[in-house]
């Protein structure tokens, strides 16, 4: 293994660790770009693209009236789309920035802690499976993974430069990640609480006025939240409640064990955060101050996610997409700890071992099925509908993976007459209607035979349906209805 010298000294063996950190980007690449376009866009991707292709005008209004939590990664997927609108090509931006983060963990890991642990850090970057997943999903979470580090990278080249490097592009870093996600936000808030406790030689006033410009800039996300964007962010947090898991502790445990992964990979994960504590702590009692690398880390890691727990119990916003502004963080400690670890035979021991349960997960999640298939029920609605028959969609949002999926699909439907609102609300139906075909996501679909007229109910000139069956695809639920007088 590398020798782990520490604090930025000198190392040997710099050309090395530019050929080894290009095979782990390598690697990186090659695991982000499997099996790219092969899964069906969740309803969220397309979204993204129904963003992009609208108009400039309607996708700024969109961007300031209810979509500016994204805003940043809809613009770089817009200018990205030229290139193609298949799922692997739009997916292919977040395979960038996936990759693009792995030196930058790197650096990161190197000016913290050691070279060593930076290489550590970022090969389990490389292999986590978490990260991997939205690496490839057409959402901006790649993205604000590779800001979040890009950020704390020129945080702690400014601290540890006494306020001489790096400040512009600490600010414009972290001003991009808000404008990413506004989860971004928590990891300011890390930042300048590590800055108050920072030993009085290193704290300087210039850390904080760069936090003030970053909050200046900002401000117009904060009005949008306050003015705007109450109701969509509502609508968002109620989406998470109905996601949530059984109980809060098992939430924070899934959140773990996705950021380390599960089974072994969390076992070895806590062992290393015990080693770097201990290590820290004792740097800490020999020399006053030389703690403060894993307190900003482990600030990073556990600020974001006790705050937003802490919310949950009012409203749920622990969702583990969102706090994987964590996640670098996380492999840093785990990568510091695991640095530690002699002799050096055993350090690659269990790093070895490591990697090869992190390889064995990202078999597992190539081979899980998609959790959408609108292909499917596309295809069926394709070969079972007819002209004049409706089609419902319960859900507004199914519209967009429906309507992206038919498009690539290059399948045709017949001349049906679409409608995205409740069963409950139609009042008439056209007279040659012989079938009615209700839509919805599985997560969210009940059965709907009670709000449709049925046999014997509602005006005469309505056609009545009679409920035949329910026809279920990952993600999506199909209900039939017949009309009484084609049935008879």
């Amino acid at each position: 293994m590398l020798p782990a010298k520490r604090n930025g000294s000198v190392e040997r063996g710099e050309p090395t660790t530019v050929w080894v950190v290009l095979t782990i980007m390598l690697l990186a690449a090659s695991l982000r770009s499997f099996h790219l376009g092969a899964k069906s866009f969740s309803p969220d991707e397309a979204f993204s693209v129904a963003m992009i292709e609208t108009g400039w005008a309607a996708f700024c209004r969109l961007l300031i009236s209810s979509e500016a939590n994204m805003a940043l990664y809809y613009l770089l997927l817009r200018i990205w789309s030229p290139i193609g609108d298949t799922p692997s090509v739009l997916r292919a931006l977040s395979v960038v920035f996936g990759v693009a983060t792995v030196p930058v963990i790197y650096f990161v890991g190197k000016m913290l802690f050691s070279r060593r642990a930076g290489i550590i850090s970022a090969l389990l970057l490389s292999v986590n499976v978490f990260h991997i997943f939205y690496s490839q999903n057409a959402r901006s979470y790649s993205l604000l993974v590779l800001l979040i580090s890009c950020s704390s990278f020129f945080f702690v080249r400014y601290v540890k430069s006494h306020g001489c490097e790096g400040r512009v592009w600490y600010i414009l870093t972290t001003t991009a990640a808000l404008y990413t996600h506004f989860f971004a936000a928590l990891v300011l808030l890390a930042q300048f609480v590590c800055w108050t406790l920072l030993p009085r030689r290193l704290r300087t006033w210039g850390q904080l006025r760069n936090m003030i410009v970053i909050a200046v800039l900002g401000l117009p996300l904060a009005l949008f939240i306050t003015f705007q964007g109450i109701s969509g962010i509502s609508y968002h947090l109620d989406w998470a409640q109905t996601s949530r898991r059984v109980s809060m502790a098992k939430e924070v445990y899934h959140f773990f064990t996705d950021l380390s992964g599960n089974g072994l990979k969390f076992v070895l994960f806590v062992l290393a955060c015990v080693l770097a504590s201990r290590e820290w702590v004792q740097r800490g009692r020999d020399n006053a101050g030389e703690e403060w690398p894993f307190m900003f880390v482990a600030l990073w890691l556990l600020l974001p996610s006790g705050v937003t727990l802490v919310v949950s119990y009012w409203k749920f916003v622990f969702v583990s997409r969102f706090l994987i502004i964590c996640l670098p963080a996380a492999l840093l400690l785990f990568g510091e700890g695991l640095a530690l670890i002699r002799p050096n035979w055993l350090c690659g021991a269990v790093l070895a071992l490591t990697v090869f349960a992190s390889v064995v997960s990202v078999r597992s999640f190539y081979r899980q099925p998609a959790s959408y298939d609108w292909g499917a029920a596309i295809s069926y609605l394709a070969q079972n509908a007819r002209s004049g028959d409706m089609l419902i969609f319960v859900n507004p949002y199914c519209r967009f993976p429906f309507e992206y999926n038919l498009r690539i699909s290059g399948k045709r439907l017949p001349p049906i007459l679409v409608e995205y609102t409740d069963p409950s609300s139609i009042r008439e139906f056209p007279a040659q209607t012989g079938h009615v075909w209700v839509t919805d996501f599985n997560a969210q679909a009940h059965h709907h035979w009670a709000t449709l007229p049925a046999d014997g109910a509602g005006p005469r000139r309505m056609p009545r349906f009679r409920f035949q069956r329910t026809l279920r695809f990952p993600g999506v639920e199909i209900e039939q209805f017949d009309s009484v007088d084609e049935v008879h």
